[in-house]
C-alpha cells in the first residue's frame, strides 16, 4: 500500500467510536426527557378552572368583608360621637374655663415681678425664684381648694333656691301681669292720644299771647317776656 493510502485510512474514524458516540448523546437525550420534573408539595403544576360557582363564592366574600368593615367603621364612628358627647356634657378637665369668666386670675410670675435690663439678679435665684412662687402657689390652691366643698355645697343651695323662686314664682307672675298690664297700657294710650294731648295743645294756645314784663329797682321796663 501507498503512503496516500495509508493516511486516508487514518483519516476515516471507524464505525465503533461513532456509534459509540451516538447512542451516549442519544442516551442523554432521553434520559433528560424521560427525567421528571422536580415538583415542591405547595407548587402544582396542574391549572385550576374557573368556574361560575368560584366566582359567586369570590363576590360573597367580599360582600361580606364590605359589611363587616362597615360594621366596625360605624363602631367607631359611634364611639367617636359617644366620646363628644360625653366631653360636651360632662366634665370638662382640660378647659375648665370655657366662658373665660375668670381671666382676670390668670396672672404669673411675669405679671408681678419683674426685672429692667439694667438690673439683673443672678440666673439661679431668678430661676429659684420663679420656682418657689409657682410651686407655692399651686401647692397652697389646692390646699384651700378643700375649703371649697363646703362654699360650694352653700352657694348650690343658694342657686337652687334662686332657680326655683325664679322659675315657680317670678315669672308666673310677671306672664300673670302682662294681661292687666296690657290693658292699662292700652287705655293710657288712648286716652293721652285723644283726650290730654288735645285739652293740653288748646291750653297752650289760649294762653300763648300772654306777655309778661319784669321791672327793675327804678321801674324801668326791661326786655319783653314771652309766656
Amino acid at each position: 500500500m501507498s503512503t496516500e493510502e495509508k493516511v486516508e485510512m487514518e483519516a476515516v474514524p471507524l464505525k465503533t467510536d461513532t456509534d459509540e458516540a451516538k447512542t451516549e448523546t442519544t442516551e442523554t437525550v432521553i434520559d433528560k426527557k424521560e427525567a421528571p420534573k422536580k415538583t415542591w408539595f405547595f407548587k402544582s403544576d396542574k391549572k385550576k378552572v374557573v368556574t361560575e360557582e368560584d366566582v359567586e363564592e369570590g363576590k360573597e366574600k367580599t360582600k361580606k368583608k364590605c359589611f363587616w368593615r362597615c360594621q366596625k367603621e360605624k363602631k367607631e364612628t359611634g364611639d367617636e360621637e359617644e366620646q363628644k358627647q360625653e366631653m360636651t356634657i360632662g366634665i370638662d378637665m382640660q378647659m375648665r374655663d370655657e366662658k373665660q369668666i375668670n381671666n382676670h386670675v390668670n396672672i404669673q410670675f411675669d405679671d408681678v415681678f419683674a426685672e429692667p435690663e439694667t438690673f439683673h439678679s443672678v440666673d439661679c435665684i431668678w430661676r429659684i425664684n420663679h420656682r418657689i412662687f409657682e410651686s407655692t402657689r399651686t401647692f397652697f390652691y389646692k390646699v384651700f381648694g378643700i375649703l371649697s366643698i363646703p362654699i360650694v355645697f352653700i352657694f348650690a343651695i343658694l342657686f337652687a333656691f334662686a332657680s326655683a323662686v325664679n322659675n315657680f314664682l317670678v315669672m308666673p307672675l310677671a306672664a300673670l301681669f302682662t294681661i292687666p298690664l296690657t290693658w292699662i297700657a292700652k287705655t293710657w294710650t288712648f286716652l293721652v292720644s285723644n283726650i290730654f294731648d288735645p285739652v293740653a295743645n288748646s291750653i297752650g294756645l289760649c294762653f300763648s299771647k300772654i306777655n309778661v314784663r319784669k321791672y327793675g329797682i327804678n321801674n324801668a321796663p326791661t326786655d319783653l317776656i314771652q309766656a
